[in-house]
């Protein structure tokens, strides 16, 4: 008998496709289960190797044994005549059938089943529809935040820092996409899995690492691994000396290995940059990393330590004058105060000394460019000039997230939305978790009327940062402009001033939403006790006097109205003689005057307002300052100008309010009944024609 008929009689070609598709099932089965739970890609393997190794046995034992009435026996003790094989070999059959039709349904369900798209994040610019991120480049990496393996929990702060200079390092390789820190934060610590991460992020490759601290030395430890695979592409621990020299070595190290990892190119001016030492100081560098991650939590988190990132800042830059970066960080938290706190000009000069000391340092410094980018924007409200900047560093660094960011706040305001909308997204991209840039596309395709787009990123935005009061606001103004309905806004302001830190445009939006929509008496009341002064931020300029005579004109107190608007007038005009041109002080009088029942006077000043701030200047600023100049003509009873103004500001870009919202507004319900509002409702529509991009 030939070898191949014995091999055929005692079924070992069956028992080894039987087993070969039950293996490959079962490892099928094993993988979906492992990534589930993010298992390393060495268990996968040691399974595999285990169902491989386990052919041979099945082979030789379907050769020597043989299934019997009795059970197994071996094969030789089987009398021929008695044997059952060939109806074992039928069994054998249908099970391969069986396992081949459940083989069949698992690659259906692999294909069809699973997600392809777990977490993008989709909007539609003006002339396609993008996915953000639409495809994962293989030059791509987020870096997660290191551990600190130090007993000290005090090195926290050295090892946030760290980690924040070398992203700020990799960002500055062209022919990289970094995520940026404030997205990565979030899987400190993380049960996820890299491949989720990393479908999250958009990239293809994520490091991870710890810093240990001890005395005068480091040991840092990293390792970059393929997202996909879960394979290590390399990994490296350094054990130094801690100076700066080493610290920025190992930076500039990392960064190579990255770039080589990844295939990506070093230009010549970037390995001249990873070549630079910024400091010889120790002690300036940590206190200037302190500054940096005390403006993170400020901005990520609310926190107030704004006072302290000075601090910082001021401290490295006396420990080393000759640190440009420290100058710039100097900037940038002097200019967040300015921006978020109250517009002290002793902060915009101060920033703008430190600025022309970091120029003076590095001349073409993109962290310069973008802060004088930042002040241009902030202080001057100049646009121009500050997308010169930007434009500069974005040469230079297109990877970075915030020039990006600014720049669509500026080519927002210079009236090129649809490439605002582009440069917002390309932040959102780089810095996918970022609240702040996820607002801003959702702001600027709001105000393009592009409602169900909005709706659309909302929802998605939603799933990645569900407790974010700043998304919820976006969310409830969207309902606004489109219904009218005020309560989800107030739902969520009023959440809002729940908070343990909050700022002033926060408290101001939350009194008058109260005011306009539904309680005036808990907005006065929240006023006295929160009893700001003068609230100057922002575009706002409100002496607390003058919002408590807003508050009483819409409850109908007239008279107390009129007293206080007496009260906030000599504030008002002390102001403006050290800022005569300054569009809110004088917006700001223009109400007064309006609510004194001053008319003539408060027209006049409201053309003032419209001279010194025009939508030629600022197509989104000062289509709100049109709004605003209108409402006071409202309150003032030039009704017929108000009308006319209203027109305007609904024909061309920036409009915020639709007419659905604006008749909720106690200035605007008187007037809401007369014909002229009638024909804007005829022209405009109560809600604008969706301008969103068909799907």
């Amino acid at each position: 008998m030939s070898i191949i008929k014995e091999l055929k009689r005692r079924n070992v070609f069956k028992v080894g496709i039987a087993y070969t598709v039950v293996a490959w099932l079962v490892a099928q089965v094993l993988q979906l289960v492992f990534e589930s739970f993010g298992t390393p890609v060495w268990a996968i393997k040691t399974v595999l190797v285990l169902l491989a190794t386990g052919l041979p046995f099945a082979l030789f034992f379907a050769w020597a044994f043989e299934m019997t009435p009795e059970g197994l026996k071996r094969e030789q003790d089987v009398d021929r005549s008695q044997s059952i094989a060939p109806q074992t070999g039928r069994k054998l059959d249908r099970w391969i059938m069986g396992i081949l039709a459940l083989a069949v349904v698992f690659l259906v369900y692999d294909r069809l089943g699973r997600s392809t798209d777990p977490a993008d994040i989709q909007v539609a610019t003006q002339t396609e529809e993008t996915t953000l991120p639409a495809s994962v480049p293989a030059k791509s990496i987020a870096v997660l935040p290191f551990s600190n393996l130090s007993s000290d929990p005090d090195t926290d702060s050295f090892v946030s820092g760290l980690h924040d200079d070398l992203l700020t390092q990799l960002s500055k390789v062209h022919d990289l996409k970094v995520i940026s820190r404030t997205s990565v934060l979030r899987y400190a610590a993380t049960i996820q899995s890299m491949k989720e991460i990393a479908a999250e992020l958009g990239v293809a490759t994520i490091m991870e690492g710890g810093i240990q601290r001890a005395g005068d030395r480091v040991r840092i430890n990293v390792q970059l691994i393929d997202s996909n695979t879960d394979e290590h592409l390399w990994a490296e621990t350094y054990d130094r000396v801690l100076t700066t020299e080493n610290v920025f070595d190992i930076q500039s190290e990392i960064t190579r290995q990255i770039t080589v990892a990844l295939e990506a190119a070093l230009t010549p001016a970037e390995e001249a940059r990873l070549a630079e030492r910024p400091t010889i100081s120790m002690p300036a560098y940590e206190a200037f990393l302190k500054a940096k991650l005390l403006e993170e939590r400020y901005q990520s988190l609310g926190e107030a330590v704004l006072d302290e990132a000075i601090e910082m800042a001021r401290l490295s830059v006396e420990l080393d004058p000759d640190f440009s970066e420290a100058w710039s960080a100097l900037a940038h938290v002097l200019l967040s105060r300015f921006w978020y706190e109250g517009r002290d000009q002793q902060d915009a000069n101060a920033a703008r000394a430190a600025l022309e000391r970091a120029r003076t340092l590095k001349p073409d410094s993109p962290d310069v460019g973008l802060m004088l980018g930042l002040y241009h924007y902030w202080v001057n409200y100049e646009y121009a000039a500050a997308l010169s900047e930007l434009d500069q560093v974005l040469l230079v660094e297109p990877g970075n997230e915030k020039a990006w960011a600014v720049r669509g706040w500026a080519l927002r305001r210079s009236g090129r939305w649809d490439e605002a909308l582009d440069s917002m997204q390309r932040a959102a991209m780089l810095n996918p978790n970022s609240v702040e840039n996820l607002s801003e596309v959702a702001d600027t395709l709001m105000v393009l009327d592009r409602f169900e787009d909005t709706s659309a990123w909302l929802q998605k935005v939603h799933a990645r940062v569900p407790d974010s009061n700043t998304i919820g606001q976006v969310s409830a103004q969207l309902i606004l402009l489109t219904t009218g309905n005020s309560e989800p806004t107030l739902k969520v302001l009023r959440d809002t001033v729940l908070q343990e830190t909050l700022n002033p445009t926060e408290q101001f939006s939350y009194v008058m939403a109260e005011a306009n929509y539904a309680d005036p008496q808990k907005a006065l009341d929240y006023l006295d006790q929160w009893a700001p002064g003068i609230v100057d931020v922002q575009y706002k300029f409100w002496p607390e006097a003058l919002i408590r005579a807003f508050i009483l004109n819409v409850m109908g107190r007239t008279v107390e109205a009129q007293s206080s608007a007496a009260e906030a007038l000599p504030v008002i005009e002390a102001a403006m003689r050290f800022e005569p041109n300054q569009p809110d002080i004088k917006k700001a009088q223009a109400l007064a005057l309006a609510l004194l029942g001053q008319g003539e006077a408060a027209e006049k000043a409201v053309r003032r307002v419209r001279e010194l701030y025009p939508r030629s200047l600022d197509d989104w600023g000062g289509a709100d300052y049109l709004f605003e100049a209108t409402r006071i003509l409202a309150i003032a009873g030039r009704d017929q100008l108000a009308f006319e103004w209203l027109d305007d500001y609904l024909s061309g870009n920036g409009a915020v309010f639709t007419l659905i919202a604006i008749r909720e507004l106690p200035a605007f319900s008187r007037l809401a009944g007369e014909p002229e509002f009638s024909a804007l409702i005829e022209k405009y529509g109560l809600v604008p024609e969706d301008k969103s991009l068909p799907k």
